[in-house]
């Protein structure tokens, strides 16, 4: 299901920009400009699990699952022939499970103190990556050259 959804909502790329697509600006990508982008329409979505208190000794430990993926295009400039365009991606899992502490054993929590030998686990992960290009266009016996310069942030 979620593949056929991400599918259909990059069925469009190429055409023209829809309102809720790049941030509103008087300056527009331009055919050329998709070259230099990654292919991905704006997009948000989000994969998470009910949290379950599989522990009857510690209810706030509970297993659960949350993903969360977003990219998001910008476009502005002084002008068009002066323009730029910025894409962000971010990333975001929180995680949380038991598996019990003997690897090849089955994880038995129970209200017995025997059953509270296991390993919780918890996994906090953030990811934000920018991609900034600046399309320079100058006019030089009546050609017209594009450069792109690359600035690619990666931070967590």
């Amino acid at each position: 299901m979620f593949k056929e959804a991400f599918a259909g909502m990059h069925s469009s790329i190429g055409a023209a920009p829809s309102p809720g697509g790049c941030a509103a600006s008087a300056v527009q990508l331009e055919a050329q400009d998709h070259a230099a982008m990654t292919g991905l329409a704006d997009f948000s979505s989000a994969i998470t699990q009910t949290p379950d208190a599989v522990n009857p000794m510690r209810p706030a430990e509970q297993d659960n699952f949350a993903y969360q993926v977003s990219r998001e295009t910008s476009v502005g400039g002084r002008s068009q022939a002066d323009r730029w365009f910025s894409q962000q991606q971010k990333f975001q899992l929180r995680a949380s499970y038991h598996t019990p502490s003997v690897p090849g054993t089955e994880l038995r929590l129970g209200r017995s103190a025997e059953s509270q030998n296991y390993n919780y686990h918890e996994i906090d992960d953030d990811e934000k990556r920018r991609d900034e290009r600046l399309q320079l266009l100058a006019s030089l016996s009546g050609q017209v050259l594009l450069q792109a310069y690359p600035n690619a942030h990666l931070g967590k």
